[in-house]
């Protein structure tokens, strides 16, 4: 049984590169990779079989630095040959985007809203700002990443 072909081909954007699998001429998966995409993974089928892309984006180039192809844990192809496995990707992504949203708008509303009180009084004030925003931001993040979790599950 010969080895499957596999061909990337990628398109650019602005923010975010795209790329598509070829398995043997045929469009196996589509992703979106860029800047603040450099590591990934993408579930797909494969003539009925679920498999995982696991891919690393250059981000000079705009072409994949390695791409790897899952069967649940087992490796069945990689380019090139010789890349290190790569890595799933954590899990944890809407919790950490809430965070930092978080730390944002603190910063942005303890500028806006505290420019009349003392430096005091206004750290104070961007500490409960950020405080609220914290638990705010992370805790939609956290059941989000919860829900996700149990849909890929």
């Amino acid at each position: 049984m010969e080895p499957p072909h596999l061909l990337c081909q990628t398109k650019a954007g602005t923010l975010n590169d795209q790329a598509a699998l070829l398995i043997n001429g045929k469009k196996a998966v589509v992703w979106k990779a860029g800047s603040l995409q450099l590591k990934g993974d993408h579930p797909f089928q494969f003539k009925n079989k679920p498999l995982v892309l696991r891919w690393q984006w250059n981000q000079v180039t705009g072409k994949p630095k390695s791409f790897q192809v899952f069967d649940g844990e087992t490796l069945i192809a990689s380019f090139p040959a010789d890349a290190p496995v790569i890595a799933p990707r954590s899990r944890w992504h809407y919790t950490t985007v809430g965070f930092s949203l978080a730390a944002l708008m603190s910063l942005g509303l303890t500028i806006g809203l505290g420019g009349g009180l003392n430096l005091q009084n206004n750290l104070g004030f961007g500490l409960l700002v950020f405080a609220i925003c914290a638990a705010l931001f992370s805790g939609v993040g956290f059941v989000l990443d919860l829900v996700f979790r149990r849909k890929q599950a």
